[in-house]
């Protein structure tokens, strides 16, 4: 798909290297309960939080408690919202109707109402940006629950309909997962499934952080042996921590860093 949609979160400051403005940093939190020391020191270094709201984790107690900490660190909230399926922790693709769906994502909505940033879960996140008919639908349910902004994978179904309907797409670039490349310029998330998908090695974390600040790109690999590297094109809003991520807390600290310094450019 070659239309893309890209938009920063308001008040993101703009690098003055080739007009490149400077994404904001996110990252999945609440997913441990109140008590996640991790996800205590990474509030302070986000701009947007995407909140748990019970479907793959969380609960009311847990959404209650971050976004009082988002609040105290001027942190944006946005709602995480996945399959009702806790046990594989939303990172299986539900055999449910839409109607269905939609009434689990209504009650994982009632527990932040008010945010208008929307972000999708695991298998959720990823099938709807494939899966023209649950596309279609998430879009109706987007717009319905009163969100107007999403995070989601650019060059992807999900973010064209999402533009079509005039929401606000904001592309996300993920700094501790490696990408798959699937040829003409594209490339996807490695599965979880393949024991590289996730980097466990700082160094290389922050060398795919420099191909997308320095030059908007992600690394691709053809497959799971990390042998041939591509560099793929990819616009991108904000920059995504998984929280549970045993690279977490030392990458975060030091992509804020690096974010403040193109910022000052």
């Amino acid at each position: 798909m070659k239309k893309t949609v890209c938009d920063n979160p308001e008040g993101r400051e703009e690098s003055r290297e080739e007009g490149r403005q400077v994404p904001s940093l996110n990252a999945d939190m609440g997913e441990r309960g109140v008590d996640s020391d991790e996800d205590h020191r990474l509030m302070p270094l986000l701009d947007i939080a995407n909140l748990a709201c019970g479907g793959h984790a969380g609960s009311r107690a847990s959404v209650d408690f971050y976004k009082t900490m988002a609040a105290e660190e001027g942190v944006e909230v946005a709602a995480h919202l996945s399959y009702a399926d806790k046990a594989s922790f939303g990172r299986k693709v539900l055999d449910v109707s839409i109607d269905q769906l939609k009434q689990d994502l209504d009650q994982q909505r009632t527990l932040l109402p008010d945010t208008r940033l929307l972000k999708f879960h695991g298998a959720l996140y990823n099938q709807v940006c494939v899966d023209p008919i649950l596309a279609e639908a998430m879009v109706e349910w987007v717009v319905s629950a009163g969100f107007d902004r999403v995070l989601t994978l650019p060059h992807s179904l999900f973010a064209l309909k999402l533009h079509e309907r005039g929401l606000r797409v904001i592309c996300e670039a993920f700094i501790d997962r490696r990408y798959l490349f699937k040829g003409e310029g594209r490339a996807v998330l490695m599965p979880r499934t393949h024991a590289t998908a996730c980097m466990d090695d700082l160094s290389d974390a922050l060398e795919q952080v420099d191909q997308m600040l320095s030059f908007g790109r992600v690394i691709a690999y053809s497959d799971h042996t990390l042998v041939d590297r591509k560099r793929v094109q990819m616009p991108i809003g904000t920059l995504c921590i998984h929280s549970d991520s045993m690279l977490a807390y030392p990458l975060a600290h030091a992509v804020r860093a690096l974010l403040g310094a193109k910022a000052s450019k």
